[in-house]
């Protein structure tokens, strides 16, 4: 007999929101640079206006442009100069990105924060000396620290956007993108630099005392993002971190990337619990792969992240092109409309649980936010299923409904009432539904 249950008075945990990650090369490489225009703003209203999404977290990278060579050795009690760096005469798309989404977030009622992730060091910090070369040059470790935390007070600062985090990495673990001499092995591989566990260590104790004596102790620190959370506890980051004490001190956040269609290493939470035996306050938040392709499928893969890795936020991946053709993706925000409308950020993920193999419920309480309790429902199977729901823990009876499938976008359903403590709800195959509280 199928069963399904929602309980909003069991909150496992706090939800920070839902999120954005631009990964395309306009924005980072200043070469690449373009103004935004009304078909982008369009587009972003879509992700953090009123009528939209309203996400509450952009993640922006690190560019390796800002800085020239420089000889003299580099002192680490020394106040960074923002002037020192290249960001007034090299424009950066990621500022202007953040600038704008600032104003349509705060216009929705949504509190933005931003997190910013290394990519790789100018080419002449590395010893190979070149860009995306694997191997920082020990001598240039802290120019190279000084860098990062350079780019987290000009936008905290000069700019006054409002920087969370700062991350070391993205998939910095991947060694076997380079060949034995350090040199990409793929024209594609994109801009990156080589962390091992001891040098991930060793930066979150450096990088935090920077920040700290450069007045930013309200940016917070992440050990980088791995490739995927079971390389964050299977290659030795997790471990290392949990046992030095000043290290695990720096840390504020734990961080890393999933592919939705991924196997377990996405979703392995092994890490996470390793590190909260002894930082249970710590959040975690993942980068998922393109929305390109999100479906009913990939909702429930929203599920396995939030429930069985135990995540705070899950960050999409996406693009912003300089062309009015990059702008197809309505129909993909479409099936994450009902679970970014019912997760916004400050809420609570409370207790679920169905026995449908094909069928996943995502719930959210409000957690004193002024939002309203809600829950997702979504039926991956090819077949409709008639969901008897069991509501507990919520003051109202009334739920209003919207649903995505492949004949609807968004559809505004008529109210359901809770009788006798469940909701009896045809869901149809391949939907993804959205039920929220009517006070």
């Amino acid at each position: 007999m199928l069963r399904a249950h929602v309980d909003f008075s069991r909150k496992l945990r706090d939800w920070d929101g839902f999120g954005v990650c631009f990964t395309d090369k306009a924005t980072v490489d200043p070469e690449e640079y373009f103004t935004l225009n009304e078909h982008h703003q369009r587009f972003l209203q879509e992700f953090f206006g009123s009528n939209g999404l309203r996400m509450g977290i952009v993640k922006m990278f690190i560019d390796p442009f800002r800085l020239n060579y420089c000889q003299q050795d580099s002192d680490e009690d020394q106040i960074v100069e923002v002037n020192e760096y290249h960001f007034y005469d090299l424009p950066s798309f990621h500022a202007q990105l953040a600038r704008y989404i600032l104003e349509v977030a705060r216009n929705g009622g949504v509190d933005l924060k931003i997190i910013l992730s290394g990519l790789c060091p100018p080419a002449w910090m590395t010893r190979q000396k070149e860009l995306s070369g694997r191997d920082l040059d020990p001598v240039n470790r802290i120019h190279y620290s000084r860098y990062m935390v350079a780019w987290a007070r000009y936008l905290s600062v000069t700019e006054k956007l409002p920087v969370y985090c700062l991350s070391l990495h993205s998939r910095g673990e991947m060694w076997q993108l380079w060949d034995s001499y350090g040199i990409p092995l793929y024209s594609n591989t994109g801009m990156n630099l080589y962390w091992s566990p001891e040098m991930v260590v060793d930066f979150l104790k450096l990088i935090r005392r920077q920040l700290d004596h450069n007045g930013l102790e309200h940016i917070g620190l992440s050990p980088g993002d791995t490739k995927n959370w079971g390389n964050f506890y299977d290659w030795g980051y997790a471990d290392l971190i949990s046992e030095d004490p000043l290290a695990l001190k720096a840390v504020s956040l734990l961080t890393s990337n999933a592919n939705l269609s991924g196997n377990s290493n996405d979703f392995c939470s092994t890490g996470i619990d390793l590190i909260h035996e002894k930082r249970p306050d710590l959040h975690a938040w993942v980068t998922a792969d393109e929305l390109r392709n999100i479906r009913p499928g990939s909702i429930s893969a929203l599920y396995k992240l939030i429930y069985r890795t135990k995540v705070n936020s899950v960050i999409l991946s996406t693009t912003i092109k300089n062309k009015d053709s990059s702008f197809s993706q309505s129909k993909d925000l479409s099936f994450l409309k009902p679970v970014c409308k019912a997760g916004q950020p400050g809420m609570g993920v409370c207790q679920v649980g169905c026995n449908g193999s094909d069928i996943f419920i995502i719930g959210f309480s409000s957690n004193s936010t002024g939002n309203t309790d809600s829950f997702v429902l979504i039926n991956d199977d090819k077949l409709d299923w008639n969901m008897p729901i069991e509501i507990r823990g919520s003051a109202s009876a009334k739920f209003s409904v919207y649903r995505t499938s492949v004949s609807e976008n968004f559809l505004r359903l008529e109210d359901v009432t809770v009788k006798e403590g469940k909701i009896h709800y045809l869901a149809p195959a391949k939907s993804v539904s959205g039920f929220y509280t009517i006070i």
